[in-house]
């Protein structure tokens, strides 16, 4: 297939190109005025003044074509985007369809025959006029201040950096949709479907803040087939280093790959669902949306520090050394005097204890917190059993780890009796604002109900569309300003923090690995069988 042209907003490469061919045709100019001189010296000739007035309008010409470079921000063409399914205007292209022969999608398309990436370039629904689309920012440019005092100086003082903000966003997506693997009547499966309703809830976030304020963002999406080598390939291609963020890939393996090169170029990249510590070290630019497992569990404990202030807290934890290691992690944490905690804790190897070993472990006066750190889906239904029958004589509330939720053979009705409480990154429900308006929208151009990864591709696009649109792609500078690190979104209260992993409590460091999100949502589960979020 013939690739489409990279539309892009290309101040840096396009605006040099100007001012190198201007200071050439003013070369040139110099050059004619000189021999016009020595000719008229020479010789007297009638067609002087007319050859002055000529090289006079070319002087200012370019000029003022130099000037408008710098006003307007370069080249301004969206390009053609030949054979990717995509005409401009404001469409959505979904993947398996282009990737696989034909591309289709809704808004303002047409078809294109082969294979490869999908390019959606999202712009606001009003036409704009091409020659006001100026930038509001673009990268590096300097601005006199005082022409008086400045003139003739190679440095200026008068000169102050500014960095402008241009109005069009290139975004590259790597996803694991694994079309190659597909015939038209393959059923999708588990991994390409979370992938496909993470980049649904993505371009509807993206199409709001364009709709909102005005901005493009060409999107390229790349099909990763979860395969660290080809990820490599797809780093390789020019038009890498011109993007102004990268979303994903899923998994960790190729994750690792995009976030050195992320590193390299100073490009942001947002890690969608891992929540993997050990992807980068040292890398500003890399952002954790899907908060760790550590970060899950502290959050519990202090929700139910704020609940119960003289809790009993007991964390309980598996055979696995990942089990333990958790519980000794939080058991540090939250012994220090920094936490605040005054009252009893204690770490509890669970060995098939009985319900009468169990039990010497609960206060008979204050609320017990019991923190279990196991993954295990058997020792968790043990456990919830035994907490269960001690609930009737004692004040329990059992804490357990996100993935619970999705056990199947869990058994629900112990969970009711024991006050169950678990986190999830991102939740829906009814009662938040804006929730309708997106699940609507979901159906309308989905025809399905959004899952929670169409959630979070959702949230990724508002937040971080927002954040390009108002500091460009230098948004990780800004980001520990007031207002912009606990930018909201739907399902998540997005609160990025700089990180080291594995640091000791009540150390500062000079310097972190990467932004994690250290906002969760604390959900409880009723006697009613219904979850509600308490925090």
């Amino acid at each position: 297939m013939k690739k489409g042209r990279f539309s892009t907003f290309e101040y840096s490469g396009k605006c040099d190109e100007v001012r190198g061919y201007s200071l050439f045709l003013l070369r040139r100019v110099a050059h004619l005025f000189d021999k016009l001189n020595i000719n008229k010296m020479n010789q007297s000739s009638r067609l002087s003044p007319l050859f002055t007035y000529i090289l006079f309008s070319l002087l200012v010409s370019t000029l003022l074509l130099s000037e408008s470079c710098f006003l307007t921000g370069g080249d301004k063409s969206q390009g053609n985007n030949e054979g990717n399914g995509q005409k401009q205007g404001t469409g959505v292209v979904r993947p398996y369809d282009g990737g696989s022969g034909n591309g289709t999608g809704t808004g303002s398309d047409s078809a294109g025959n082969g294979t490869g990436n999908q390019t959606p370039v999202i712009r606001p629904d009003k036409t704009e006029d091409p020659e006001k689309d100026d930038a509001r920012i673009t990268d590096t440019q300097k601005t006199n201040q005082n022409d008086d005092q400045t003139e003739g100086k190679s440095d200026p003082k008068g000169y102050e950096e500014i960095k402008i903000i241009p109005t069009s966003f290139n975004i590259g997506v790597f996803l694991p949709f694994n079309l190659s693997y597909y015939t038209p009547y393959d059923t999708i499966s588990p991994k390409s479907m979370m992938a496909l309703e993470l980049y649904e809830g993505l371009l509807l976030g993206l199409e709001e803040v364009s709709k909102n304020s005005g901005v493009n963002f060409n999107v390229q999406t790349f099909d990763t087939n979860n395969n660290a080598e080809q990820v490599s390939g797809l780093l390789a291609k020019p038009e890498m280093r011109n993007m102004d963020l990268f979303i994903g890939p899923i998994f960790n393996k190729p994750l690792k790959r995009v976030a050195s090169f992320a590193k390299a170029n100073q490009i942001p990249l947002i890690s969608p669902l891992s929540p993997s510590t050990s992807i980068t070290s040292l890398n500003p630019y890399y952002f954790v949306v899907s908060p760790s497992i550590e970060t899950h569990c502290k959050e519990m404990v202090r929700y139910a520090q704020r609940q119960y202030p003289n809790m009993n807290l007991l964390i309980v934890h598996g055979p696995k050394p990942n089990e333990r290691n958790l519980a000794d992690k939080l058991y540090r944490e939250f012994s220090v005097k920094g936490e605040g905690y005054a009252n009893g804790i204690a770490v509890l190897p669970y060995l098939n204890q009985s319900e009468e070993e169990l039990v010497t472990y609960l206060s008979p006066m204050q609320e017990n917190i019991i923190l279990i750190t196991s993954f295990d889906e058997l020792l968790i239904n043990d456990l919830s059993r035994k907490f269960s029958l001690l609930s009737q004589e004692n004040r329990l509330s059992v804490f357990g780890m996100p993935n619970w939720l999705r056990m199947e053979s869990l058994q629900l009705d112990y969970l009711s009796n024991v006050n169950f409480h678990t986190t999830k990154p991102f939740y829906g429900d009814e009662r938040i604002s804006g929730h309708q308006f997106f699940v609507q929208n979901f159906k309308q151009r989905y025809n399905t109900y959004p899952q929670d990864n169409a959630m979070t591709g959702y949230d990724i696009g508002l937040h971080f569309g927002g954040l390009l649109k108002e500091y460009g792609k230098y948004f990780p500078d800004n980001y520990n300003k007031t207002g912009i690190a606990n930018s909201k979104a739907i399902y998540n209260d997005f609160e990025f923090k700089p990180t080291v992993p594995n640091a000791s409590p009540g150390l500062l460091y000079d310097q972190f690995d990467y932004f994690e999100n250290k906002s969760v949502n604390v959900i409880r589960f009723n006697r009613d069988f219904t979850f509600q979020k308490v925090n």
